[in-house]
């Protein structure tokens, strides 16, 4: 008569066991139909994720670099293959070209009040020197190299006895002729001293009706 009470002793006891491996087996289940690519946590890392490209010690794209005539301090920064030049007086990304050839005889111009000569020679890249008058004062050039397709030359224009001289570098064929020998702007050329020539502080090579300024 005991057997029935002891049966359902058993059944008591094992109830709430299958009920509790049954939800542990769905839960189970569940997590491996999970999709694969459900985002996890890593939480043995303390390093936070970056949602942007490495940047350098000045807070700029490691990975960019500065375009042509682009103003530089290392060829490193300029984009391939541009180089890290100095040709105007100040470093620019440029691509080198041709062997700088300098000229060693020129065709004289002469001192007149029409720049035409010098201009032309001047946009042209060929070998000339001279010089012109103006109603305030005067200025005169001399072709000194070229360079691929960039012609070097020197200038000297002088305004009622003070004046500058420049060293300018300038693309062949570039502009009309205007004061100054040229569409120069700053990039392009160079100072190279200042003086008066009433005041007689300037070199000799420079004096208006004579000689013509030289190559330095």
């Amino acid at each position: 008569m005991r057997r029935p009470r002891a049966v359902l002793l058993v059944a008591v006891v094992a109830g709430p066991l299958v009920t509790a491996c049954r939800a542990s087996h769905e839960s189970s289940d569940a997590n491996s139909e999970m999709p694969s690519d459900h985002p996890t946590l890593d939480t043995g890392s303390s390093e936070p994720a970056s949602d942007g490209a490495a940047l350098d010690g000045d807070g700029e794209d490691a990975g960019a670099c500065y375009p042509l005539f682009h103003a530089c301090t290392s060829t490193a920064q300029c984009c391939a293959p541009n180089l890290c030049l100095n040709i105007t007086g100040s470093p620019a990304c440029q691509v080198e070209g041709p062997a700088r050839t300098p000229f060693t005889s020129w065709t004289s111009c002469g001192w007149s009040s029409s720049g035409t000569c010098l201009c032309d020679g001047i946009h042209a890249c060929e070998a000339v020197a001279g010089g012109t008058f103006s109603a305030l004062g005067s200025q005169q050039a001399r072709v000194c190299a070229i360079d691929g397709d960039v012609c070097e030359y020197v200038v000297f224009v002088e305004t009622e006895g003070g004046g500058t001289a420049r060293r300018c570098r300038v693309p062949i064929n570039s502009g009309s002729c205007q004061v100054g020998f040229g569409d120069t702007t700053d990039s392009q050329c160079v100072d190279l001293f200042t003086c008066n020539l009433l005041l007689g502080n300037c070199p000799s090579d420079i004096m208006p009706g004579t000689s013509v300024i030289t190559c330095r």
